[in-house]
């Protein structure tokens, strides 16, 4: 809303700018040929005509021109967009398209008209019965897979804590706050720290890191094992003792599933897909192949045991369970979902 103001300050106004400007301009060392930006994405846009739209995404062109008319004619719209697969296989240009369609149509920063994003991978909420498989007491496990997943018996042998405080070291946060005076910030199991053993999969937690060089110098020296799961070489596998490579969502070998808080909807992966490009397997059979080697060097039958559906090949099992416990979910048929 400044332009305007700051145009006049240099004795122009809005009607002086052209915005689809394809010309020369002088400069010091004579003329340099330019275009605006306007102009450029002009062009870029006529390549994609909706004929040729309509080839590339299946959208009949008459649909597309339909919606475009919609927007133009709308007093505002808003361009709300998830991130996940649209970010994981477009990038930026999922963004970049739709500002665009945004701007051309008037439909930034106004009440109602705006651009925006979502982003988080909350299956929590949704999936309320997740401690029917991550919480199964491993002392008084389930084998019968005909049991209600609210059935299982559960216990927590686990202490959770934000993964922020990972480089924080061998000692406390403590802070002295104005309102609540002095807070212990980590939890009163931070210490020792760090870890003997650290497993990191699939999310990249040391180039996420707001102090990555301090967890590589300091704190990673200090575990015994580093040991990254994941499907990219990412730098949790840079600096791991033990990288264990996944299978891609197309790859699995056994169904999955998955939800967000921020949709209605429940996804389900079916097994099967193409053939392995390379040597890798499906994360739940990496957990089983070191139960095994766990009950081989022990002689506790129980490692193994913990991940029996995964060797019958039925890991709709644990699926299944999660749905029996989970509020959203209960009633849902794993199998009649897949089938």
């Amino acid at each position: 809303e400044y332009v305007e103001e700051q145009l006049e300050k240099q004795g122009l106004n809005l009607a002086d700018i052209d915005l689809d400007f394809d010309g020369a301009v002088q400069t010091s060392k004579g003329d340099v040929k330019v275009k605006s930006i306007f102009r450029l994405y002009r062009e870029l846009i006529e390549h994609y005509a909706p004929k040729v739209a309509e080839e590339i995404t299946g959208i009949p062109a008459g649909s597309i021109r339909r919606f475009a008319r919609d927007i133009a004619a709308s007093e505002a719209v808003s361009f709300i967009c998830g991130m996940g697969m649209n970010m994981y296989f477009h990038n930026d240009l999922i963004n970049r398209s739709y500002f665009v369609v945004a701007s051309l149509t008037g439909n930034v920063g106004k009440p109602g008209g705006n651009v925006g994003s979502y982003a988080g991978n909350y299956k929590a909420p949704v999936f309320n019965g997740l401690p029917s498989y991550v919480a199964e007491d491993p002392f008084d496990q389930t084998l019968d897979p005909t049991v209600d997943g609210e059935k299982i018996k559960k216990k927590m042998y686990m202490h959770f804590e934000s993964i922020h405080f990972w480089a924080h070291g061998d000692s406390p946060l403590i802070v002295n706050t104005p309102k609540e005076g002095r807070v212990v910030l980590t939890e009163k199991h931070h210490l020792p720290s760090p870890s003997k053993v650290v497993w990191t999969n699939n999310a990249n937690q040391i180039g996420n890191a707001k102090w990555a060089y301090d967890i590589i110098k300091n704190v990673l020296p200090g575990h015994e094992l580093h040991v990254a799961t994941d499907y990219e070489w990412c730098m949790n596998c840079e600096y791991a003792d033990v990288v264990f490579p996944v299978d891609s969502w197309v790859e699995f070998a056994h169904p999955d599933m998955t939800a967000s808080c921020t949709n209605p909807f429940l996804q389900i992966f079916p097994k099967g897909g193409i053939k392995r490009i390379h040597d890798t397997r499906h994360d739940i059979e990496i957990y089983a192949g070191v139960a095994k080697a766990l009950t081989k060097l022990t002689g506790d039958k129980r490692f193994e045991q913990h991940y029996k559906f995964v060797d019958d090949d039925r890991v709709d099992v644990y699926m299944q369970r999660i749905l029996d416990a989970s509020g959203a979910f209960r009633g849902y048929k794993v199998k009649e979902i897949m089938d």
